[in-house]
């Protein structure tokens, strides 16, 4: 079913996997119009984890800064994307990746596209499998799923090697950009992609190198990740990032994966755009 912007007051974007039903966004954004506010253009579901949770390893300036104004631009293009494009607006967020680089949308609707709608995708992604440091959930041998571990010792030996591969090749993003490990083909795969593309845009990986998957873990290379504290020493963030993965929700990015479906994204269980 197709919602169409120009006939309701707002459209809620479920960060969710290709599994979701239209019926059931459509419920959901009737419930979410009937029984509480809006959320304000641009603001978005609260972080499961204080802005200074993080700390040593990733600070509070920036996890505020990069949630609320970096994340936060990507929604708010997004939002003004879908109102004047009503083809975009029966898709859920993952969906629309898919539609990066065909000919649903030309020109700079496109390109809008894929920064935008594939910056608000990222992050979502990206901050929701974050956990502070020393808690059970940041313990890869105790968090892991016995499937999720199989998994990374059958591609890569150990989760040592995974984590120097992975290293490697987040180092070696030219500019900007995202290290992923996503499944394909039945198996785990390190890959990486510009600026704000993901495994999930289909149509154009090919073009710049990428294996297409679906992700189960990621990490934000772009300087605004890690800038305030690391300056130019990227290598230094990708140590601490190790630090502060939630690998139980890496475990529940992994069954939804190697299922076949997208995991659910987003600090919250839905994000609010309105057209208004």
């Amino acid at each position: 079913m197709m919602i169409k912007t120009a006939s309701l007051a707002g459209f809620v974007l479920f960060l969710c996997g290709c599994t979701a039903s239209r019926s059931f966004v459509h419920r959901s954004l009737l419930h979410s119009q009937q029984d509480g506010p809006q959320a304000e253009v641009g603001v978005l579901s609260p972080l499961p984890y204080g802005t200074s949770a993080l700390e040593p390893y990733i600070d509070n300036d920036t996890t505020t800064i990069h949630h609320d104004k970096h994340f936060n631009t990507y929604v708010v293009n997004l939002r003004y994307l879908v109102g004047n494009n009503s083809q975009l607006s029966g898709f859920t967020l993952a969906e629309l990746q898919g539609q990066v680089g065909t000919d649903l949308v030309n020109g700079t609707a496109a390109t809008t596209l894929r920064n935008s709608g594939g910056g608000a995708w990222n992050h979502a992604f990206f901050f929701k499998h974050l956990a502070p440091a020393d808690t059970p959930e940041s313990q890869f041998e105790k968090a892991a799923s016995d499937d999720l571990k199989s998994a990374i010792d059958a591609s890569y030996g150990n989760f040592s090697n995974f984590q120097k591969q992975f290293t490697t090749a987040a180092a070696g993003v030219f500019g900007s950009g995202f290290a992923w490990l996503v499944v394909t083909d039945n198996n785990v795969t390190i890959t990486t992609t510009p600026n704000q593309n993901n495994p999930l845009q289909t149509a154009i990986a090919a073009t710049t190198n990428t294996t297409a998957g679906i992700p189960v873990l990621s990490i934000d290379v772009w300087e605004h990740a890690y800038y305030l504290k690391h300056q130019s020493n990227r290598a230094g963030w990708l140590t601490n990032f190790f630090a502060v993965i939630n690998w139980v929700q890496v475990s529940e990015n992994y069954q939804y994966a190697a299922a076949g479906g997208v995991p659910a994204t987003a600090p919250g269980p839905m994000l609010t755009l309105s057209t208004t």
